[in-house]
């Protein structure tokens, strides 16, 4: 289980930056104006409410790496269960999906306060 959690994680960390490559291309091809993401301005807060004074570089950084960590956090979950359960790949898609899904709309990502909480 260990080997299985530690795979998934380091999937999850491997798409979590190619989400942050991502989002900083589209942004240099001007089709969002937001380059760095959630991560940067929910650190930002956090600092904020702790009344540290942390530079633009550095909630990139910090940011970046709590963004990372959450992506490897839902690939650990993900390379456990699938593990366990001997599923069909279509199964197994569909089930890594709901995780991210939900660990994005109603889990991890927002209680972090990298997303915001769905109101509907």
């Amino acid at each position: 289980m260990g080997e299985a959690a530690l795979k998934g994680a380091l999937a999850g960390a491997a798409g979590g930056v190619a989400m942050i490559v991502a989002r900083r291309a589209e942004a240099g091809a001007g089709m969002t104006d937001d380059a760095q993401g959630p991560g940067p301005r929910a650190v930002g807060r956090a600092a904020r409410a702790s009344g540290v004074r942390l530079s633009a570089e550095q909630r990139a950084l910090v940011g970046a790496g709590a963004q990372i960590a959450a992506a490897a956090a839902v690939g650990a979950v993900y390379g456990v269960i699938s593990s366990q359960l001997r599923l069909p790949a279509a199964v197994q898609g569909s089930a890594l999906a709901a995780i991210v899904y939900v660990a994005n709309v109603w889990g991890l990502m927002p209680r972090a306060g990298l997303l915001e909480m769905p109101t509907d």
